[in-house]
């Protein structure tokens, strides 16, 4: 993946839990706004495999095989499992760019688009599913360097799957 991936982030569910989201990720500073999923995840530090897993690592990660069904993510050809590996961690840069700024809010779906560096916040917005059991995620993305390079994930509490891109 290239170092800049253009994202789109929409989250449907009732308008009161999606002010709830909006509020933890976004802060609206003058005209621009950031995007920060740190409160999305809470505490994780990331995804890690159940066979890599230690005592210490209770508490800072969620259990992939446990917590998220595996599914085709076609990014690079990988499952969501083969893609986590050992560990992935959910530490993405996100930036907004200037001349991208947009984020909507209306009474069903909030849409949030940003860059990334590196890879999509996958992992970020699956553990973020779990604690938003009730939200639809739909996550979308567009390497800017290798066009042909994205993708679309959905869904729900940990359950997720490829769909075609919505970006």
């Amino acid at each position: 993946m290239s170092n800049h991936i253009d994202c789109q982030l929409k989250v449907e569910g009732t308008t009161a839990r999606l002010e709830e989201l909006k509020s933890s990720i976004i802060k609206v500073c003058k005209k621009n706004y950031e995007v920060d999923l740190k409160l999305l995840i809470q505490d994780k530090l990331g995804i890690k495999s159940y066979d890599f897993m230690t005592e210490e690592d209770g508490h800072l990660f969620e259990v992939l095989e446990n917590s998220f069904e595996n599914f085709n993510l076609n990014l690079n050809g990988d499952t969501f499992y083969e893609w986590v590996g050992s560990v992935r961690f959910a530490d993405t840069a996100i930036w907004v760019e200037n001349d991208w700024q947009k984020f909507i809010l209306d009474d069903e779906t909030l849409i949030v688009k940003f860059t990334a560096a590196w890879t999509p916040p996958i992992a970020e917005i699956l553990l973020g599913s779990l604690n938003y059991p009730d939200l639809k995620f739909i996550l979308s993305w567009q390497s800017l360097v290798d066009m042909d390079r994205y993708g679309t994930i959905e869904g729900i509490n940990g359950c997720f799957k490829a769909v075609e891109n919505k970006i």
